[in-house]
């Protein structure tokens, strides 16, 4: 093994990567590499094409169903979203940019609403979720919502702007945005949230906001944990689109636990509680990750 391939291994691992099979290291040459970049521009102008188009259909396709049922229509133009979102996700496929493991929504919560809660390592994993649990709609950040091509979608969807920034260190309880949140699940509608504010550290996970947990216990709702993994950096806090990682990036959702917050049903109504339970139980998933990548890595230096 060569002092430079030697290198790029450890160098990986430090960053929370998995490192490359040898296949991938055989077949990962400059021109593949560049055509990964291109087919990454590609997918992006196919999404932000794609929503402008959806914006332009919604209005004549179905703006007729809001003389009848304005919450049918925002049904219709949800799952529609999510549609979208797997077209997009099944493309990233075709061109090998990424290769998953789908989220599975557990059983027992058809018909209900409930709070989702994960770790955020990248901007993809919000498109797997909207797209894997029936239903579900999540916080969109005011400068999307009122950004033009979007804002005609996002509107006519159940999704609802997060335009009142949360408490960081003070009083969590009562903020516009968490008043916001508890009202629209008890409304019915199931919510994604992730409590880090942010995408994840490569390294490990941010401090939880209580916000998610505060919003499952008022609307007495289960909170449905979801740790997500990704081998490979791609559209987290420190890389854009067209920085294209080495190799596919894999993606790993495990649905961790379903916690029930209505006394009524046995459930937990401590959001604190519920907060260090689930963030504890998330980075244990992070730490065991990062060991078993870290046991790859030495046993590729070993048979190298």
């Amino acid at each position: 093994m060569s002092k430079g391939s030697s290198s790029s291994l450890a160098t990986s691992t430090s960053r929370g990567e998995a490192p490359l099979s040898p296949d991938e290291r055989r077949n990962d040459s400059r021109i593949s590499q560049a055509l990964r970049t291109l087919a990454t521009f590609a997918s992006f102008a196919m999404f932000f094409t794609g929503s402008i188009l959806l914006g332009l259909l919604f209005v004549p396709v179905f703006l007729p169903l809001v003389l009848f049922n304005v919450k049918r229509y925002r049904a219709l133009c949800t799952a529609f979203v999510a549609r979208g979102y797997g077209a997009f996700l099944y493309w990233m496929k075709f061109i090998r940019l990424i290769t998953s493991e789908m989220p599975v929504p557990p059983p027992g919560l058809e018909g209900r609403p409930y709070v989702v809660v994960a770790n955020h390592p990248t901007m993809i994993d919000v498109p797997f979720m909207l797209h894997s649990f029936p239903r579900l709609t999540s916080m969109v950040k005011w400068e999307w919502y009122n950004f033009g091509p979007f804002a005609l979608v996002l509107r006519s969807t159940n999704y609802i702007p997060a335009d009142g920034a949360p408490a960081k260190d003070g009083d969590e309880t009562s903020t516009p945005a968490l008043d916001r949140m508890v009202a629209h699940v008890q409304a019915g509608h199931p919510l994604v949230c992730f409590p880090e504010g942010s995408r994840s550290l490569r390294h490990g996970l941010r401090r939880f906001r209580r916000g998610p947990f505060e919003t499952a216990v008022r609307a007495k709702v289960p909170i449905v944990s979801v740790f997500v993994d990704v081998n490979r950096p791609i559209l987290d806090r420190t890389h854009h689109f067209w920085q294209v990682p080495e190799g596919k990036a894999h993606f790993r959702f495990e649905v961790r636990e379903v916690i029930e917050t209505d006394p009524a049903r046995g459930g937990i109504d401590d959001a604190e509680l519920l907060r260090t339970r689930v963030r504890d139980d998330l980075a244990e998933c992070w730490a065991g990750c990062l060991q078993r990548r870290e046991a790859l890595r030495l046993a590729e230096s070993a048979g190298a």
